[in-house]
């Protein structure tokens, strides 16, 4: 009778499993969108979505109509991007879709990119133009005209040029002649050791600079483009791009 009770309930833990690890087992721990530079003369040409994973796991990105790509996404940060040439030409939300197979354990997300933009034109400040006054320059003899001509003034732009004073030392035909001897020579060792502690201090600055500047994920940024209106006017564009995920039940 006790082996019998063993066999079932090893039967139905067997069975069970991975139903337990869909609801124990996390697939997925993050989606996000990647910050990135996307501030320019033109709207940002891709979007860069981040999912980190808990483990491997098959994927494909679809849209409401079609499929758009799919692969194998490894544990850890994985990268995709968004065509978004058509994203930014007015406020709105757009859906795709992220399926997800991992041995028996499939999953669905709904991810919707919501884009609001807010224009204005941009003003360009203009030089003040001076006017281009016309003079007429008359010759008189008595009450008769003899001569008449019409004049425009040209305008020479002044240009002041300040030169800082010449050292005492400096003399045109001689040679410069040095006050402070020890400065007209220098050992080569020295030279050496101070460009390896140049060299030692940049690379280290390098390294700090990469280490502090990670992949940044996070759920809303900013963009800002330029684009003409209806008017041919230049208008700069500000968008606020925020990303919003749920979980989806997979048609069968």
């Amino acid at each position: 009778m006790i082996k019998r009770i063993v066999l079932l309930f090893l039967f139905f833990l067997y069975f069970s499993f991975p139903l337990f690890a869909q609801e124990e087992l996390p697939l997925i721990s993050d989606i996000s969108l990647i910050n990135s530079n996307t501030s320019g003369l033109n709207p940002p040409a891709k979007l860069m979505i981040g999912v980190d994973m808990e483990r491997d796991a098959y994927y494909k990105l679809s849209d409401k109509e079609n499929t758009i790509k799919g692969g194998l996404f490894k544990r850890g940060l994985n990268i995709i991007s968004i065509e978004a040439d058509d994203l930014f030409q007015k406020s709105g939300s757009r859906i795709y879709f992220l399926d997800f197979k991992a041995n028996d354990l499939m999953l669905r997300k709904e991810i919707e990119i919501d884009i609001q933009l807010d224009s204005h034109e941009i003003v360009k400040k203009t030089d003040d133009k001076r006017e281009n006054q016309e003079f007429e320059l008359s010759m008189f003899i008595g009450d008769k005209l003899i001569l008449t001509s019409k004049k425009l003034p040209q305008i020479t732009p002044s240009v002041k040029l300040e030169f800082p004073p010449w050292p005492d030392t400096y003399k045109p035909h001689n040679p410069i002649e040095r006050v402070n001897s020890p400065l007209n020579s220098f050992s080569i060792f020295d030279a050496v050791g101070v460009a390896y502690d140049l060299i030692k201090k940049l690379v280290s600055k390098k390294s700090e600079e990469k280490e502090v500047n990670p992949i940044q994920m996070q759920k809303q940024m900013k963009a800002t483009f330029l684009r003409k209106n209806s008017e041919g006017a230049s208008e700069e564009v500000r968008a606020v791009i925020t990303l919003k995920t749920r979980d989806l039940k997979i048609p069968f």
